[in-house]
């Protein structure tokens, strides 16, 4: 469908304004489409396209399959891919305690994890997901019952046995990655947990 054009009677009030240096909002269905000083600008008729404002009232296209966002400091905007994975590793044998991980490259507001022991502790893997500090996932639970799978309010557990186990909550989402709160569980095997995340900004 073709863009729908700037209407006559728009375009004969933006000329009224044209050379005054009047700071205005252009309008078009109740949606601010430019703003700034508009004398000396240019208009092309349609709805994506104002030239000649000053550079700071427009925003300039990001490159190929980015996505918008605001800055850190929320002061502007910028353009970013807005998704990163990274691996990370639990040893199985770790006390409890908050554990930082970093290298995302943005504040995360949503985790997607798949957890799996190594090969001298595989016994079950899991399946989180977290928005902000809500979490869910799934476990496997074929120690318990075979062919099954628990849900629980946790973004990582990983069985050992049914009384040893180490699992995981998001405590923060944090300006370069996340912070994890482990809880240690009975006295697990030795082993190294794998764990990587999809990070969503």
């Amino acid at each position: 469908m073709e863009k729908p054009r700037i209407s006559f009677i728009v375009a004969l009030l933006i000329s009224i304004f044209l050379g005054i240096g009047a700071a205005v909002n252009v309008k078009i269905f109740e949606e601010i489409i430019c703003t700034g000083n508009i004398a000396g600008a240019t208009f092309s008729g349609t709805l994506t396209s104002c030239t000649g404002l000053p550079a700071t009232t427009g925003i300039v296209p990001g490159a190929a399959n980015l996505k918008l966002f605001t800055n850190a400091a929320a002061s502007a905007p910028e353009w970013a891919a807005g998704a990163n994975v990274i691996q990370t590793t639990r040893n199985m044998e770790a006390a409890s305690g908050d554990v930082a991980v970093t290298g995302v490259g943005f504040k995360p507001s949503v985790l997607i994890c798949y957890a799996l022991p190594d090969s001298l502790n595989a016994k079950s893997f899991s399946v989180g997901f977290a928005s902000g500090t809500t979490v869910r996932s799934f476990y496997d639970n074929n120690l318990t019952t075979a062919g099954t799978y628990t849900p629980v309010n946790e973004l990582i557990h990983l069985m050992n046995s049914t009384a040893e186990f180490q699992n995981a909550v998001v405590k923060t989402m944090d300006a370069d990655g996340f912070t994890l709160t482990w809880t240690k569980t009975g006295t697990p095997d030795a082993g190294t947990a794998y764990i990587y995340f999809l990070c969503l900004r």
